[in-house]
């Protein structure tokens, strides 16, 4: 893999993400008028019509769908994994937690939830990619204390 054509390929898509001054005006708008406001001058625009908070997070989810969609397009398989690691280790955690409300679930993690849950259920470790392989037993560990598990899964994670 040539890391230098990657970070080139990834360079040309800043210019699209918003920059730390316009997520800080975001943070500090005052009102949904001000919030548009500040994403009307950037590449995100709401589409009109958009009124609430509930609408504009979907909005946001979409985005990030089309995102994920173009890094896998765009890059190896190897840098995709590195982008959606983070969602593999929150449905880990999820899964060591015993949490499984649909809303928390990432839908953007190479192995979805309900594989790693029958993984670690039937201790069967085959359909878990080897970088997973490591993580997803510790959460089999029938020893290990619930902040253990966490622990060493957030040290796996990093």
């Amino acid at each position: 893999m040539d890391i230098l054509v990657e970070c080139g390929k990834i360079k040309v898509r800043e210019k699209y993400f918003l920059s730390q001054v316009d997520i800080d005006k975001l943070i500090g708008a005052k009102n949904f008028n001000e919030f548009i406001s500040v994403l009307e001058k950037s590449f995100y625009k709401i589409p009109s019509g958009i009124t609430s908070s509930v609408q504009i997070i979907d909005f946001f989810e979409k985005e990030r769908e089309k995102l994920i969609d173009e890094i896998e397009k765009n890059t190896t398989e190897e840098i995709y994994t590195i982008f959606t690691l983070k969602y593999d280790f929150h449905n880990l955690k999820l899964l060591a937690e015993k949490k499984e409300e649909k809303q928390m679930i990432s839908l953007y993690s190479r192995v979805d939830y309900y594989s790693l849950k029958e993984s670690v259920e039937k201790k069967d470790y085959r359909k878990i990619p080897e970088y997973l392989n490591k993580s997803i037993k510790i959460l089999s560990d029938e020893k290990m204390v619930l902040e253990e598990k966490l622990l060493k899964l957030k040290k796996e994670y990093y």
